[in-house]
């Protein structure tokens, strides 16, 4: 009798992890712009793109209860710093 549950090795975690690549790319180029519109655009490009790892986090936590709490808050989390870096860095 086969069971239903599907069991995920840790390398495919790491293959998961790559896809967050493009989002420290992204993050290079807020810390480096100056100009207000670009980095509005690119916060909300990162607030979408962080949201993977974050679910990555959550598929790997999932048997604990408090797993998709603690993906959301450090989604949050993520997101408050990226908009801190933002709100920094279009100042004049």
């Amino acid at each position: 009798m086969e069971s239903n549950e599907k069991t995920t090795s840790p390398s495919s975690y790491i293959l998961e992890f790559s896809r967050a690549g493009f989002a420290l790319w992204v993050w290079s180029g807020v810390i480096r712009c100056h100009d207000g519109p670009v980095l509005y655009f690119l916060g909300a490009a990162l607030t979408l793109l962080q949201a993977d790892p974050c679910y990555v986090v959550y598929k790997m936590l999932v048997k604990y209860k408090w797993a998709a709490g603690f993906s959301v808050l450090l989604w949050v989390v993520l997101m408050a710093i990226t908009w801190g870096v933002i709100c920094k860095n279009s100042q004049p």
